[in-house]
């Protein structure tokens, strides 16, 4: 069986920090205990909840301390995954650039609680 996405998801945001500030639903509402990433958990001092600014600075120096490839202003054309190969079909458009496939290991879907139509 295989899992099939379509349409297109659009983030024309070019910095996480950006995304953040232009977000009308962000509400950081978890305790910092259950919010910690990967690999580098928020220092002692970190409040417990977390204001929107100050979290999208922390993701952002996140992904330069972990060397992470984070693409911005990228839409998602459709995404397959394949059983018999175990590896996913990714189809993208990424600032004006044309349209590329993707083979990733792994996808990691974020839809949010609250998200408005564009």
């Amino acid at each position: 069986m295989a899992l099939q996405i379509q349409g297109a998801y659009d983030d024309f945001q070019n910095t996480i920090m950006e995304r953040l500030t232009n977000s009308k639903t962000l509400v950081t509402h978890d305790p910092v205990h259950y919010t910690h990433m990967a690999y580098l958990p928020f220092p002692s001092t970190w409040p417990m909840f977390t204001p929107k600014d100050k979290l999208g600075d922390w993701f952002e120096s996140y992904a330069s301390l972990m060397e992470l490839n984070v693409w911005m202003n990228t839409r998602v054309k459709g995404a397959e995954y394949n059983d018999k190969t175990g590896q996913w079909l990714v189809t993208v458009e990424r600032g004006g650039e044309p349209v590329r496939k993707l083979k990733p290991r792994h996808v990691v879907m974020c839809t949010g609680k609250v998200r408005f139509p564009q």
